[in-house]
């Protein structure tokens, strides 16, 4: 069970960095880019894109292929790996003539997302006995709201501000970015935390008031236990005043049953 956690929580961590760098290239790639290399180029933009957009679904199958690995099953992740390699070739060969350089990046991109998500998803989820909607509901749900944080946030930015092809604008719009990434991301977490010790708060409260019903024959007794309660609690009215139960004892308790 732990391990399983763990691996879900690696799996979903690596999908989560992976979309921020796309989100993040999407916007200001080209900045980016420009800054690192010193000029613009139409498509490198775009083969940026298609290249990121792959890792979003390599990335977290990694952590999966690992794992097998690890459990020693080594035949069938390798065959796959050997026919991605295979398929990027014969695909780039066949898409470099029409595209270009986007051909390449094409013909890395869709043997990564067709075996990755069609043959080696299914085949880790079963070897590792995880029931496909629960581990896509764990990997990937916790995950959307920090990615649409990190959305919104790139919109607002590239929107209303003009970012240079400089790397102190392109170094700031991503720290701010990882700032939003990260405040969203560790938010239900806190939550959980605070909840969990809300929880924990109650139980040792309900633990330390109890209620014992006494019978009248040790009148006496309860009665100075409950001018202690009184004095701990230090509300006469919640408390109910010891005295007038005294008081109500005295001049009741012999007609009215009462325990």
């Amino acid at each position: 069970g732990r391990v399983r956690t763990l691996v879900q929580k690696a799996a979903g961590f690596s999908f989560l960095i992976a979309g921020a760098f796309f989100i993040g290239a999407w916007f200001f790639g080209d900045s980016a880019l420009e800054a690192w290399i010193g000029r613009s180029y139409g498509e490198s933009h775009v083969i940026l894109l298609v290249l990121l957009g792959s890792q979003i679904i390599a990335t977290p199958m990694d952590v999966l292929r690992r794992v097998l690995f690890g459990m020693g099953k080594v035949g069938v992740p390798s065959l796959l790996y050997l026919a991605e390699a295979i398929a990027n070739l014969v695909l780039t060969l066949l898409l470099i003539p029409h595209f270009g350089l986007l051909g390449v990046a094409l013909g890395t991109a869709i043997p990564v997302a067709t075996i990755e998500l069609f043959v080696l998803l299914p085949y880790a989820l079963k070897q590792l006995e995880f029931q496909p909607s629960a581990f896509l509901r764990r990997v990937v749900t916790p995950q959307l709201l920090p990615l649409a944080a990190l959305l919104v946030y790139s919109f607002l930015v590239w929107f209303n501000f003009q970012i240079d092809a400089a790397w102190l604008p392109v170094i700031a719009v991503s720290a701010g970015g990882g700032a939003v990434l990260a405040a969203t991301w560790s938010w239900p977490l806190r939550l959980k935390e605070a909840q969990s010790c809300m929880n924990t708060q109650l139980e040792n409260q309900q633990q330390a008031v109890r209620l014992e019903v006494r019978s009248s024959d040790v009148r006496d007794f309860v009665l100075s236990e409950w001018r202690r309660l009184e004095a701990r609690i230090g509300d006469r009215g919640l408390s109910c005043s010891s005295d007038w139960t005294e008081v109500w004892l005295d001049a009741y308790g012999d007609l009215v049953p009462h325990r």
